[in-house]
């Protein structure tokens, strides 16, 4: 079970086959709502097979429908639905993302990413090029989404602050951290040391660290953690 800490969640009973309900996690792809999010949810409260796992608004707020576990009917096709998680954006053909909007949809990206490369056509696709897993031709997302700033955004790494805030927003993260309090009292102190070791050794350039949570898997940036022998 996996929720965008950053979204409104508004769960949807559209998802999922017969034969199976557990999503892939290959990537994502992005969609043009061609519409607003009173339109959208009108259609997940209708008779239409029709879901999506997230929806990004032109005021940045994010709702989520679906559990990234699951498979929402948003693709055009089992496979391409069972391979990515689909992502529509408010909005209509012509109409360039608004700034606030880019923002969250680049944020929420690169959550889902966790630790797959951002790649065209590997890991970030478009609807209309889902025809490559049998889905049927369409415009969307009607060229509305900026794929070199948005590919420039997600290889950006996190600040001390983002990651710091990513972990705790994470109900499995403070379950782990709640049970290590309970045991010997470390986990504060660790929080605590990934602030101070970033404030003594700014130039840090040891490799990344990968932190897995259930859902995903984190780059932590090197100026976030020590390394200290045991």
């Amino acid at each position: 079970m996996s929720r965008y800490p950053d979204a409104i969640w508004s769960p949807s009973p559209k998802h999922g086959y017969p034969s199976t309900d557990i999503h892939d996690g290959d990537g994502v792809v992005i969609h043009s709502a061609e519409g607003s999010l009173a339109a959208a949810e009108g259609v997940l409260a209708g008779p239409r097979e029709a879901s999506w796992h997230f929806f990004v608004c032109k005021d940045g707020r994010v709702f989520q429908y679906v559990d990234t576990a699951n498979i929402a009917w948003t693709n055009g096709s089992f496979e391409a639905n069972k391979k990515f998680w689909g992502i529509e954006n408010e909005g209509v053909a012509g109409e360039p993302l608004t700034a606030t909007q880019f923002e969250s949809l680049a944020k929420l990206v690169k959550w889902l990413l966790g630790p797959l490369p951002a790649i065209r056509k590997q890991t970030l696709w478009e609807h209309n090029e889902m025809t490559a897993y049998g889905a049927q031709p369409t415009a969307c997302p009607s060229k509305r989404i900026p794929w070199t700033r948005l590919i420039a955004k997600l290889e950006e790494e996190m600040t001390p602050a983002e990651f710091k805030a990513l972990l705790l927003a994470d109900a499995d993260f403070k379950a782990v951290l709640t049970k290590l309090n309970q045991v010997d009292g470390h986990a504060n102190d660790a929080l605590g040391k990934v602030n101070t070791h970033t404030a003594n050794h700014p130039a840090l350039t040891v490799p990344p660290l990968k932190v897995h949570i259930p859902g995903q898997t984190v780059s932590v940036p090197a100026a976030d953690y020590d390394v200290e022998p045991k």
